[in-house]
């Protein structure tokens, strides 16, 4: 039978004596375990504590705020995605960029860094909310590694960051994708990948598609334009779609 998987925090794991209990407080894990899952006592889970290591559980206790369990078996470094695809969506409509971020971790982002662009014209963004959209979809999935979550960041502050060494766009990985670019040819960007780099950063623009001014970012900082064809796309379809092209195959 397959087990279920969960990522959980170092702080839930504790070893003594050679022994690891973990101990799940977590109110939202709670409620999925005890209420939708139903979990009894000697049931068997996996654990992630996204460092790269698995713990197959039993559960030993079950209590009012918290479930105790065992480990009974460990294995460590689990591998990571040959490819780290860094994702730079537009903050678009909410249920479209939670969309996103659950379709795009299951075929393999490794990174989400929600962008602020010109013409970006919904700010809210519940970060806690897709935080729990990664976490479970990676866990649908059977991702190892926990992709990571970036606020919202503005082009400002993204050109700031390029500037002072804190983020990099080797201009043979780092694309944005516009409608108006040279087409994109995947094998060749898949052998830069294997070849020189496993990194690679690709943007996506709004509803209402890049701006000149973000054109102008993007030359600053050394990303280049590139198109997936003459068809228009939608925002979200985008996303997925270049993560198709050069994920599958890839991610763990």
């Amino acid at each position: 039978m397959k087990m279920h998987r969960f990522f959980i925090k170092d702080t839930d794991i504790n070893e003594e004596n050679g022994e690891v209990e973990i101990n799940i407080s977590d109110e939202v894990l709670l409620h999925q375990m005890k209420n939708v899952l139903r979990l009894s006592e000697n049931d068997k889970v996996i654990f992630l504590d996204q460092s790269g290591n698995e713990y197959q559980s039993v559960l030993k206790k079950v209590m009012k705020k918290n479930l105790i369990f065992s480990k009974e078996i460990m294995k460590k470094n689990l591998k990571s995605n040959k490819v780290k695809f860094v994702l730079y969506p537009a903050v678009i409509k909410k249920d479209k960029l939670e969309y996103v971020l659950q379709k795009c971790t299951e075929i393999g982002v490794t990174d989400f860094c929600p962008l602020l662009s010109d013409r970006t014209e919904k700010l809210n963004f519940n970060m806690k909310r897709a935080e729990t959209i990664i976490r479970e979809a990676a866990e649908q999935s059977e991702k190892n590694h926990l992709p990571s979550l970036s606020s919202p960041t503005s082009f400002s502050q993204l050109v700031e960051m390029h500037e002072t060494g804190k983020v990099e766009f080797p201009g043979e990985t780092s694309y944005y994708l516009d409608i108006e670019a040279p087409l994109m040819d995947v094998s060749l960007i898949r052998e830069i990948i294997e070849k020189q780099s496993n990194i690679v950063s690709f943007f996506v623009g709004p509803e209402g598609g890049w701006s000149d001014i973000d054109r102008e970012m993007f030359e600053s900082i050394n990303v280049k334009p590139m198109s997936l064809g003459n068809t228009v796309l939608r925002a979200e379809t985008a996303s997925i779609a270049i993560a198709s092209l050069l994920l599958l195959g890839y991610s763990n």
